[in-house]
């Protein structure tokens, strides 16, 4: 090889390992702050400003044999590294005609008055399928391009806005591969700035 193939060659893998970068997930280490919320909902910030939410709902197989079913776990979370003003959130399960669905709802909060609005981020949720060692990621983007979604990441007025997220994302026959361990399921959401970038990431749906 020549030096202007290696030059080439190099120009080359540095392009492919932007592209990379710019399309994975980010994993980054080093978390700011590790914050149990209760029992079901743990959240580590980390400095890029990436959010990690990881939420647990138990009872999941009496759940999936019942014709229709909402799961609800609410929390406060502050999506900036250094700041201590907290949006109200609630990750929702909604599974209806075997179907799952996954999303969030903003909440009215004690903060809500001090936050920037709309809530425009980049979302990904991920399931983890303990005997295969798989995973399965969707990302979707919060945009305000779409007026219904749009008004759904607005300030809440009346309790809590309708929720957004992946309609009709996974099986109920799926989910029973090796998802539910223990008659539970854990779900992980991260909260992104909207600069980062994420594979199967599409437009968010009411849900």
């Amino acid at each position: 090889m020549n030096k202007n193939e290696s030059s080439s060659q190099n120009n080359s893998d540095e392009e492919d390992c932007q592209q990379a970068r710019a399309t994975r997930p980010p994993v980054i280490t080093l978390p700011v702050s590790l914050e149990q919320c209760n029992r079901d909902v743990s959240i580590i910030k980390l400095y890029c400003g990436v959010t990690i939410v990881s939420v647990i709902f138990s009872g999941l197989n009496e759940v999936l044999n019942a014709k229709d079913s909402i799961l609800e776990r609410n929390f406060e979370v502050a999506i900036r590294t250094h700041s201590d003003l907290k949006y109200s959130l609630k990750v929702l399960l909604k599974i209806a005609n075997r179907m799952v669905s996954v999303g969030f709802a903003l909440n009215e909060g004690p903060h809500d008055g001090h936050l920037t609005w709309p809530f425009v981020r980049n979302v990904a949720v991920q399931l983890v399928n303990e005997n295969f060692d798989q995973s399965i990621d969707q990302g979707f983007c919060c945009s305000d391009n779409n007026s219904h979604i749009y008004r759904c990441l607005q300030q809440p007025q009346n309790g809590s806005n309708p929720a957004v997220g992946i309609r009709d994302w996974i099986s109920t026959c799926l989910l029973k591969t090796g998802f539910i361990i223990n008659n539970t399921l854990n779900v992980k959401v991260l909260i992104l700035p909207v600069e980062f970038e994420l594979p199967s990431c599409g437009l968010a749906s009411i849900i």
